[in-house]
């Protein structure tokens, strides 16, 4: 079967709603930003800050297991940061859930990353 081509319209949308994803999880739309978040996750996926600025850029769009690391370290959904529609989501949400998420939102890049860390530790053994 034929590759693909991925049209320069599409690779601009991506870039778009990477980059607006970027901003709403508080992170410098850079590249050598976004490559430290990502690698900060430990997937075992390796990119590059050239590759990183591609997507930027709208030159190239990740394959979709990177897609997938990218829209959990963004809190998005991969089918919203790969083509721009939304899956219905089932989740619904306590209030206590929903006030925490408001509360979470309005921590600091290195809070966010205290308070995960705290609740990995927690979690760990359940």
């Amino acid at each position: 079967m034929p590759k693909r081509t991925i049209s320069q319209t599409e690779r601009s949308k991506f870039s778009l709603r990477l980059k607006e994803a970027l901003f709403q999880a508080n992170i410098e739309p850079r590249a050598s930003a976004l490559h430290r978040e990502f690698c900060s996750v430990g997937s075992g996926l390796t990119i590059s800050v050239p590759t990183v600025r591609k997507w930027l850029d709208g030159e190239a769009i990740p394959t979709q297991a990177k897609i997938r690391i990218l829209s959990e370290i963004l809190g998005v959904s991969p089918d919203w940061l790969r083509f721009g529609t939304f899956k219905q989501d089932t989740t619904i949400l306590s209030s206590q859930e929903k006030i925490l998420l408001q509360k979470f939102k309005l921590l600091s890049k290195e809070e966010k990353k205290s308070l995960e860390l705290l609740l990995r530790s927690i979690t760990a053994f359940r």
